[in-house]
Formats: C-alpha cells, structure tokens, sequence
C-alpha cells in the first residue's frame, strides 16, 4: 500500500478496502495520538485496535513484555486477516515488528538487516540504517545459533509467546 502523504481520498481508501479486504487494522502506536474514537482509515467495518509497540532496544525492557506478547499473540489470530499492520511512518515500530517477524518466518538475518535498512529512506524521528543495530545486540543474549533461533527464543522464553502461536503466525504468514 502506497499512500500520497499519509492521506488517501475516500474513493482510493475505497479502492484499497475492496482490493485487500482488510478486516483489522493493527496500529502499533498509543492512542494517546487521538482524542476521541478513532476510526480506521478503511471505515468503521475494518476493526482497529491500538498497541502501544515499543521499538529498538526498548523490546528488552521488562515493562514492555506484555506489549509485545499481545502483539504477537495477535499476530497468531487468524481472524485477524488480512491486515493493515502499521504506525506513524512504518519505521520505527513497525520496522522492529516486521524485523523480529521476517527472522521469525527464516527469512536470512543479511536479507532481514538489509529491509530494515531500507527504512532510513523513509522520514522517521528515529529511524537511520543503524537504528536496528541494537535490536540485534540484544539478541545475541538470547539462545540459539542465528538471529532467526535468537528471535525465537526472545519471544518464547522471555516474553511468553506460546510456541502455538509461534506456529499460528507462521502458518498464517508462510501459506
């Protein structure tokens, strides 16, 4: 999905409801951003739900454990596809999400970093291609040979992540 400056005109929101069929709308920023209800960009039928995502080296944190257990544990739930998974610019926390997913899935950790680094090319506060670096750090402390058993043992061991889950979204996500 390519968006014009964040704002799509209601017949290209339209169009993009019909074409991808989204059903959730996975929003990994506080809805502190929003005063009042917010509503999906796709319309009211597409549900929305807010995850309050950390990012970087803030995943290892243990006050944000539960947040990213809900977020993968939701990221299992099949119900929820086909989805619009995103946050402000798609970079900061959507970058450390969809990083933890690709090695998840198997994809290579070189292929994994180089995606992420392509981030830098899209405005972020925080995003430069260094940003992942320390999200990588971090999980070297954690069981496995390559950073894909590291993300694995990452979610399992210390956050809580169920390995059915684990299963669910690979099941989801590699079909």
């Amino acid at each position: 999905l390519v968006e014009s400056g964040f704002f799509l005109s209601k017949n290209d929101v339209q169009n993009v409801v019909d074409n991808f069929k989204f059903v959730y709308d996975f929003d990994l920023r506080n809805p502190s951003v929003f005063s009042g209800k917010y509503v999906s960009r796709f319309g009211e039928s597409v549900k929305h739900d807010f995850y309050d995502c950390p990012m970087y080296g803030s995943i290892f944190n243990q006050n944000n454990k539960d947040k990213i257990k809900n977020i993968f544990s939701s990221l299992a739930d099949e119900n929820k596809y086909p989805m619009y998974l995103h946050c402000t610019h798609g970079a900061d926390r959507t970058g450390t999400v969809v990083f933890l997913l690709q090695l998840l899935l198997g994809v290579d950790e070189e292929a994994a970093i180089k995606e992420y680094r392509l981030t830098a090319f899209q405005y972020s506060t925080y995003a430069d291609s260094n940003s992942i670096d320390v999200v990588i750090e971090g999980l070297k402390s954690f069981d496995g040979e390559t950073l894909n058993e590291k993300v694995y043992s990452y979610l399992v061991d210390n956050i809580g992540v169920t390995p059915e889950e684990i299963e669910s979204v690979k099941n989801i996500l590699l079909e």
